[in-house]
């Protein structure tokens, strides 16, 4: 500062606007008359055996489209599906060209979230990765393990990471493709229903000689400041 000066002129950063779509998510169950009063053993209650299935189902749906989602709406409004962690992630993406994924590569994604200011407040951090990088990061080091001749024991499991910027839980998910890991601040990702439309049924009653019903729900991915999470793909 000038000693004496006028106020200085006020600076500022324009934010930029994100935004996503809900996506709708429905099944339908139909149960006829004979199949209602057959007993099938293990099971009570067709209609709501059934209904706990399409239940799993839909939030094997909603998982899927968490991960995987890719933003996109018709021209009419009526077809919506929400953008998921990989379409979002997009400033700290990392290229590995085929080679195998390694403890570096990993630190390497941690202190480019660092730079960005995705540890200024913390963080619940997540390494999510497919069955391929899980057994690759299991073997990660193997050959500095050291074990006893009286240890009849083999293999090495690895469920945390912990790296010079934080420590992060390593989960396992199907949905990633064999050649990618995703970190994520568990902190600034949230699924939320729009208001009153969670996963609910309706009972729409005999139409006949069976029974039917519906379960809808209305999701959207909520993912804060993205720089705060990074991408590894390409890998071994």
């Amino acid at each position: 500062g000038v000693e004496g000066a006028d106020a200085r002129k006020a600076r500022f950063k324009s934010r930029k606007r994100v935004s996503n779509l809900t996506q709708i998510f429905d099944e339908s169950i139909s149960i006829s008359g004979t199949a209602a009063a057959t007993s099938e053993y293990g099971i009570d209650d067709l209609y709501e055996y059934e209904k706990q299935k399409k239940l799993l189902e839909l939030a094997l749906q909603l998982e899927k489209a968490v991960i995987n989602g890719v933003k996109y709406e018709s021209n009419d409004g009526k077809v919506r599906q929400m953008g998921g962690i990989r379409q979002f992630i997009q400033t700290n993406v990392f290229d590995a060209s085929g080679a195998a994924l390694s403890l570096a590569k990993l630190g390497d994604a941690f202190q480019a979230i660092y730079e960005a200011g995705g540890f200024a407040t913390g963080g619940n951090y997540k390494i999510i990765v497919g069955a391929k990088q899980k057994r690759a990061l299991s073997a990660a080091d193997a050959d500095k393990v050291s074990i006893t001749r009286q240890d009849n024991g083999r293999g090495q499991v690895v469920d945390h990471f912990l790296s010079d910027f934080g420590a992060a839980e390593i989960l396992l998910n199907n949905n990633l493709a064999p050649d990618e890991v995703i970190i994520i601040d568990a902190n600034r990702v949230e699924i939320k229903p729009l208001q009153g439309r969670d996963f609910s049924h309706t009972f729409l009653g005999a139409k006949g000689d069976y029974v039917e019903g519906q379960i809808v729900g209305e999701f959207t991915l909520e993912f804060h400041q993205e720089k705060a999470h990074a991408r590894i793909k390409g890998l071994a």
